[in-house]
């Protein structure tokens, strides 16, 4: 099983992220690619059995500067069938909280994406057992999925 963990960080909190969940999958025997958005494609989704993707949120639930165009591509990719997680960090003091993740959650949907896990979103306040609590909770529902998953060639 292979998967592409994408992601975007600003402060470095949600490239943490990425890394813990990377670690996590990677003790299950799970393969895992890791690219920053930026150098991330769409249409290269298809080579992975999941794609994890995490960004953090700009301002009060926009998407990020350096993610728009990966956003936009998105928003443009036939995703029928691919499976996908979705995390992200932001503030809880705005009123649309890592609002980018739910408008990435939006795009996969139009797309005929699916979703396999509870979408997570991190306050970039929370204390590290809290961090890797709700991380062990994220990979814990990947890995409870992942007998959906379609292994490719």
């Amino acid at each position: 099983m292979s998967v592409l963990l994408v992601y975007a960080t600003l402060s470095g909190h949600t490239e943490e992220l990425a890394e813990l969940i990377k670690d996590r999958l990677e003790e299950a025997d799970i393969t895992v690619d890791v690219k920053e958005a930026y150098e991330a494609e769409p249409h290269e989704f298809a080579s992975y059995d999941l794609v994890i993707i995490g960004t953090y949120t700009f301002g009060d639930g926009d998407i990020p500067d350096d993610v728009i165009d990966f956003y936009e591509e998105l928003q443009q990719t036939d995703l029928t069938g691919q499976l996908f997680a979705l995390f992200g960090s932001g503030d809880t003091s705005y009123e649309h909280f890592a609002g980018a993740v739910d408008r990435m959650d939006e795009a996969i949907r139009e797309q005929q994406g699916m979703l396999i896990a509870t979408k997570m979103k991190f306050d970039s306040d929370n204390d590290i057992q809290e961090t890797e609590e709700q991380v062990d909770t994220f990979v814990a529902e990947i890995l409870d999925a992942r007998d959906q998953w379609q292994v490719h060639g």
